[in-house]
């Protein structure tokens, strides 16, 4: 139905540049034949800055090891990579920094918290035209 549709005005190719880098982080941080998952849901009323408007919220779990609390918000940094072994792998630090950086420019958020059963899930969300 159409009043079922969302619609969100986004530059189309930044927001695929976020979604390649944290589908390629899933990949690169799972264990091999590990399940990656990928949600996109509507939010009522989500907390974005001061106020509580509605946004489409893309979340993209893994299987890897979890992160550690205080580097969840780190991690989001330039150059700045997790401390754990699996962590170690290559990449310059920049992927994280750069999807926070075009988030922001959307005007969304984007943060990480790890997946109940292990692993770490990367959620984002995006206003919806009003």
């Amino acid at each position: 139905m159409a009043e079922d549709l969302l619609s969100v005005t986004c530059d189309k190719n930044r927001i695929t540049q976020v979604v390649i880098n944290l589908l390629n982080n899933a990949i690169k941080y799972s264990p091999e034949y590990g399940v990656i998952k990928i949600y996109a849901k509507m939010n009522k009323n989500s907390a974005l800055g001061q106020h509580k408007i509605n946004c489409i919220h893309v979340s993209v779990m893994n299987q890897g090891e979890n992160i550690l609390e205080g580097e969840r918000k780190l991690i989001f940094e330039k150059f700045t990579r997790g401390s754990k072994k699996d962590y170690k792998s290559s990449g310059t630090g920049l992927g994280l920094a750069i999807c926070k950086e075009i988030i922001a420019e959307h005007h969304g958020k984007i943060w990480t918290e790890n997946a109940e059963n292990g692993g770490a899930v990367f959620h984002f969300l995006l206003p919806v035209n009003q």
